[in-house]
């Protein structure tokens, strides 16, 4: 699991470490931490939530080559694709930390400080409760490697017995490598580094090649910015990738900075061991001593890590990836009926409630306090409803707007295997191969979906692919045959328009009823009630009843009715005792809520009074 046993902690009479006791704790933390990413954290959720795709063309790779960092954030796009799955994401991720680690034991080998134990782990212990951020990617565990890695191999330069022209050249050749892969700001830790270690340690040619490196700092980002066309502060202080929108906050730079820490804190405390030899401890330099510093090391990274977690965050990330899955039953069970606030797991719970047949059965027993705007997504515009408004026009058949938004979505994420998964499909649903073609053959470019995609292009080629065969042909009876005019603060005119076009469209009419029941619009709910006819009803759902009702209670009360109504008898007798409840509290429907809770919390009525973001005048406002 773990190359750390290559490396050792260092005291001043055992210059190997012998006590197989740390080669297990070793080995252990690298367990804890795999276990920990791989059912705590869940790198399919991370991949899920980011949906970096990656492609072996020349193009892709020329693109990431072109300016200095761009290689480490290329090799971290292909190393992000198996976090797509569970496992391999999590050994990836702990086989990194673990060379980490390895590197940092080395690099404090040399010398007798009694605090290696604890200092070789603050790296990884940083790197591994950073990793359970959901917007985080890779890259930042790949930069903190490499940077300790060209500082391993500045180390070997200059503690070897090269002579100083020798050792000039190699590292000209190191530092500039290191430049270009990792970029200005890496770049310019390794070079504070490097200057921090030549004088703590007193390294002959110490001014020569103090020159060296901060003669480099400031000429290869200089020179950089023309050769490769990029700003001043990213030629010097590129940290975070283009592709991340992550602010880098105390975790990443603690773990970045940790290796001039290292340094000077080995280098301090030797300095005072030497001063205090004749008391200092034996037990403070025994192999248990270090082994207790890495078992608490691991507590702080376990104790971290759940801390880190951000459960709103992981719960939307699982309910996406539920829904992209369509393990619908599984999706119901993660959400409880009470514990979310989160729009778009409100709507993948729509969604779900749809396709188990239980939409406008049981949309009210969930407390849709976003009402509409997490029925349909398009009215507030943001980054990530991009693919979930996609899958519902697919679900829907509103196949030009699944391609409109898949196309809004990959500007923004321009490779990602999901997003051009849903392009493959809803061009080939609109009958353009040609289309479809284009998408297949950028998904084809990720080794990781390429198997896919060679079925996707199967099928248009004629192939028989009874899965997508049976979608396609599903998808093309609900397509509306005529154009229509979309406004996306107005997605219950798109409904409609696709329910005139297509009257068998089940899931246009339940949409476009509920919505209108979510908007408290019971005039349009009642006119076009009787669009659902033909549809198979064999009889309407309790929610329509109420709904049916409340209205005709409202127009009562402005000495209207509401003609050719019946009411069932057991909705006519619940409503009459909400209303006395109601009645009870003197209308006061604050010190109403407790009582009617505990029955009605599932009821039309309630959700009107209670939930409804028109009621509470928290509706998304952008019109």
């Amino acid at each position: 699991m773990t190359t750390e046993s290559l490396f050792i902690f260092s005291s001043p009479k055992k210059p190997v470490m012998k006590n197989k006791l740390l080669h297990v704790l070793n080995d252990i933390f690298s367990v804890v931490f795999f276990l920990l990413f791989l059912l705590a954290v869940k790198p399919e959720l991370i991949y899920h939530s980011q949906q970096l795709g990656f492609a072996t063309s020349k193009a892709f790779f020329a693109q990431y080559a072109s300016y200095p960092g761009g290689m480490v954030e290329y090799l971290s796009l292909f190393l992000f694709q198996f976090y797509s799955n569970a496992f391999w994401g999590a050994l990836i991720v702990s086989l990194l930390l673990s060379t980490t680690v390895a590197i940092s034991g080395f690099i404090l080998a040399k010398g007798s400080s009694f605090l290696n134990g604890f200092l070789k782990y603050i790296p990884v212990v940083l790197l591994g409760i950073l990793l359970t951020g959901y917007s985080i990617h890779p890259v930042f565990l790949l930069m903190v490697l490499f940077l300790f890695g060209f500082f391993i191999l500045f180390k070997l330069i200059v503690d070897s017995k090269l002579s100083i022209i020798a050792q000039l050249v190699l590292l000209l050749l190191i530092l500039a490598l290191c430049y270009y892969i990792n970029g200005g700001f890496i770049f310019l830790i390794l070079s504070t580094t490097a200057i921090l270690y030549l004088l703590v340690n007193r390294i002959k040619g110490f001014p020569v090649i103090a020159v060296l490196i901060i003669g480099l700092y400031l000429l290869l980002p200089y020179w950089s910015q023309s050769l490769f066309f990029i700003t001043t502060k990213d030629a010097y202080l590129k940290l975070v990738p283009y592709f991340s929108a992550y602010r880098p906050d105390i975790l990443l730079y603690g773990s970045i900075f940790s290796l001039p820490f290292m340094i000077l804190i080995q280098r301090i405390v030797s300095w005072m061991m030497k001063k205090e030899k004749s008391q200092t401890s034996k037990f403070i330099f025994s192999d248990r001593f270090q082994a207790i510093q890495v078992l608490v090391m691991m507590v702080i990274l376990v104790v971290g890590m759940f801390v880190k977690i951000d459960p709103t965050d992981k719960q939307r990330q699982q309910i996406n990836d539920l829904a992209y899955q369509n393990k619908w039953d599984e999706l119901l069970t993660k959400v409880s009926k009470e514990g979310y606030k989160d729009r778009i797991v409100q709507f993948q719970v729509n969604r779900a409630l749809y396709h188990k047949g239980q939409l406008i059965d049981k949309v009210f027993d969930y407390p849709q306090i976003w009402g509409v705007d997490a029925l349909i997504l398009s009215r507030h515009f943001e980054e990530p409803i991009m693919l979930p408004i996609t899958e519902l026009y697919m679900d829907l058949g509103f196949i030009n707007g699944a391609i409109r938004y898949g196309n809004e979505a990959l500007s923004q994420n321009e490779f990602s295997p999901y997003v051009l998964e849903q392009l493959i499909l809803a061009n080939i649903v609109a009958n353009r191969p040609k289309a479809a073609q284009i998408y297949i053959n950028n998904l084809k470019m990720n080794p990781f979906f390429k198997k896919k995609a060679l079925t996707y292009e199967q099928y248009i080629n004629g192939s028989v692919v009874s899965d997508i065969d049976q979608f396609v042909v599903a998808k093309r009876k609900i397509k509306p045959v005529n154009d229509f005019i979309v406004n996306s603060n107005y997605p219950q005119d798109v409904l409609l328009s696709m329910l005139n076009d297509r009257p068998q469209n089940k899931m246009a009419y339940e949409y476009l009823m509920t919505y209108f029941l979510m908007n408290n619009d019971l005039s349009s709910f009642i006119s076009n009630y009787s669009k659902g006819k033909d549809l198979g009803y064999k009889e309407f759902p309790v929610i329509f009843e109420e709904a049916k009702i409340l209205y005709a209670y409202e127009l009562s009360a402005k000495g209207k009715s509401l003609a050719n109504v019946k009411f069932k008898k057991e909705i006519a007798e619940r409503f009459k005792e909400y209303l006395s409840i109601l009645s009870s509290c003197n209308g006061d429907v604050a010190k109403a809520k407790p009582l009617l809770e505990k029955n009605f919390s599932d009821t039309y009525w309630y959700y009107v009074h209670y939930n409804s973001p028109v009621t509470n005048q928290s509706k998304i406002v952008n019109e």
